[in-house]
């Protein structure tokens, strides 16, 4: 643990030790079969929030998110095969969904709207109201 309090991991997604041992808590219940996909779609949102995503590449989150998962999967003892890798892409797919809709959430439709036409270029889309025929300006 480093001084701050957080997890030191080869992983971007820094966690605190009880942030860590809940996500565990979380992969335990999701290994025994226990259906809590509100509860675990929350540990994932937790793990975005603490970890401070906003900051980071989409692409450098799921990496460091995959490399959490592994870390708590080998300390809970599930050993790698079919239901681990199963495990995990469910995961890492709740993971970017909760991922963007927080982008979302923040704003990060900014580049939408900066990417839209301009209502002045042509070819954008006119309003209805402001249609007229080709001809009426003459």
């Amino acid at each position: 643990m480093s001084i701050d309090g957080k997890r030191a991991s080869p992983s971007v997604l820094k966690l605190t030790r009880v942030e860590h041992e809940r996500f565990k808590a979380t992969l335990l219940s999701a290994r025994m079969g226990v259906l809590l996909m509100s509860a675990q779609r929350q540990a994932i949102r937790d793990v975005l929030q603490a970890a401070g995503v906003q900051t980071k590449k989409p692409e450098q989150c799921v990496v460091g998110f995959k490399a959490l998962f592994n870390e708590a999967a080998t300390e809970i003892g599930m050993p790698l095969g079919r239901e681990r890798s199963s495990m995990l892409d469910r995961f890492v797919s709740t993971f970017i969904e909760e991922m963007y809709r927080m982008e979302a959430q923040r704003g990060g439709d900014d580049d939408a709207r900066a990417n839209a036409p301009s209502p002045h270029l042509p070819g954008a889309a006119t309003p209805a109201e402001n249609r007229e025929s080709p001809g009426a300006r003459h």
